[in-house]
Order: structure tokens, then sequence, then C-alpha cells
């Protein structure tokens, strides 16, 4: 539930009845036997519109605030449900506005347990970093290679993985972005000598980079990756309810081979797509 917000009418009543008080002023003056009529009807009809004005927007503030709680309840029930599959151990990093939200690493986790990918690749490191080397050590093995622009935020989430005792499971790479031309288009994305440490990939995780100027900034990780994706590879995309993300997997799909394509209506929306290869078409 997402009420539209409307506008606020009160100051507008205020504004009338000062106005009024000065026409009533003037009546009082010129026509004193008609103040007392002049005077009751309008203000009625005002104290009328300002009474539903208020209650609808008393029901309108209590039905944002009901959606919002319930927006939370849904974060906190798939954050709790996410603890016992991994045994997480000590507090997570901040979640949800920039990071990663509960829903979506609920589908991450999910993702991991099921298909045991030997190596995850993520754009993006913070608290899904963690999540996924919960994840890899509760299987038993494996490795997520993290690429971050921001060395600060690289150096974070090493503090993080060290303090968790995770280091065995993770590698972050400060991979700055760069110009970088695919299909004859410039965009910014991570530096991509840095993927050359990066074995053959089993799932890749989007997060990363950031949205700033929209034009599906996104977009090079699939044609950059492709040649280091095993065939079945899943991508999980994170903020797939906004329009660049829609369109990037919508060219994704008629430029390569994608067997399988889900979207999950998560709190800022998510795609899971299955990697078979070059599209015989691209």
């Amino acid at each position: 539930m997402n009420p539209s917000p409307s506008k606020n009418y009160a100051p507008l009543a205020v504004l009338a009845l000062v106005l009024y008080a000065g026409f009533l002023i003037a009546v009082a003056k010129t026509l004193p036997d008609m103040l007392t009529l002049a005077a009751i009807v309008p203000l009625l009809l005002a104290l009328g519109f300002l009474v539903i004005e208020t209650r609808r927007r008393t029901s309108l503030q209590l039905q944002m605030l009901q959606a919002e709680t319930e927006k939370d309840y849904r974060q906190l029930e798939a954050l709790a449900g996410i603890y016992p599959l991994v045994d997480i151990q000590g507090p997570l990093p901040p979640m949800r506005g920039w990071a990663a939200s509960p829903d979506f690493l609920s589908i991450l986790v999910g993702r991991i347990l099921a298909a045991r990918p030997a190596v995850v690749v993520e754009l993006g490191s913070g608290v899904s970093t963690l999540i996924t080397c919960y994840a890899l050590k509760k299987l038993g093995g494996g490795m997520v290679y993290s690429l971050d622009h921001s060395d600060e935020y690289a150096e974070a989430t090493r503090r993080q993985l060290a303090a968790h005792g995770l280091e065995d499971y993770a590698r972050v790479i400060h991979a700055p972005l760069v110009d970088t031309t695919v299909n004859g288009e410039t965009r910014e994305w991570y530096d991509s000598a840095k993927l050359e440490e990066i074995p053959r990939i089993d799932l890749v995780v989007v997060d990363g980079p950031p949205n700033r100027a929209g034009n599906m900034p996104r977009y090079p990780t699939l044609p950059l990756l492709s040649e280091k994706l095993n065939p079945g590879a899943l991508i999980l995309l994170d903020d797939g309810a906004r329009e660049s993300e829609t369109s990037m997997v919508e060219r994704w799909k008629k430029e390569f081979a994608i067997s399988d394509s889900q979207f999950f209506p998560t709190e800022k929306g998510a795609y899971l797509l299955r990697f078979e290869g070059q599209s015989p078409d691209g």
C-alpha cells in the first residue's frame, strides 16, 4: 500500500477565515442587521471544511504510516530468516538505503545454498559480502571476489570480514571506475584489468557501479564477464525496479542466451537471470 501524497488545503482555509473576518468587520459597520446571518452560515461551512480536511489528512498519514510499518516488518522478517540459515556470528553493518536490503540478501542466501557456487563475483562490497561468505562457509567452501570502486569502502569491508572471521572466503578488490567502451558505448565501470585474477564464475551479484547518471551504468557487467561465466551461471541484480536496470535486463536478454529470468518484488526490485552463453543473434 503506497498512498500518493496530496496537497494540504488547511492553510487556504485559514487564509479564507482571515479574509472573512475582514468581511464581517465591513458588514458590521455598514449593515449591522445582516451581521449575524452573514457570520454564522459561512463560518459553519468553513469549520466543516476544516474538520473534513483534518480527518482526510489524518487518514492519509495513518495509511502512509501503516505502509511504512509493513515495509519495515517485511525487512525484519527477511532478516530473521537469514540468521538461522547461515549461523551469523556478530552484528552486521547497516542495511537498506545504499546497502542491500534484507529481502534481497534472503534471496542471495537461498540461491547460494541451492546452487552451491564455487566462485562468486560481487560488484559493490558491504553487508552482502559478509552474507555471501557466511553462506559459502555453511557449504564448506567457495570464494567471493568483491569489486569496489571506493578504496575506503573496500577497506571497511575487509575489516568487517576480519571481525567475523571470514577472510578465507573473500577477496575484496579495489577497482576504480574508469571509462570503459563496450559495443561502441562508453560508461564508467570497474577497471577491467582487475578481472584477470578472477577464475571462472558461477554467480554474479550486481549492486554497482552507483547509478549516478542513469543510462545503464551496470550494462558492461555481462559483456565484460561473459567469457568468464560458466554455462548456467546465475546473475542476481539488485535495484531491479529502476527503469535503468529494467532496460538493461531487456538488452542483456537480446544479446545473450538467458534461459531463465525472474523478477522479485523486493524493496528495490531484484532480477535473477541464468546465463547460457552468447545469443545466436548477438
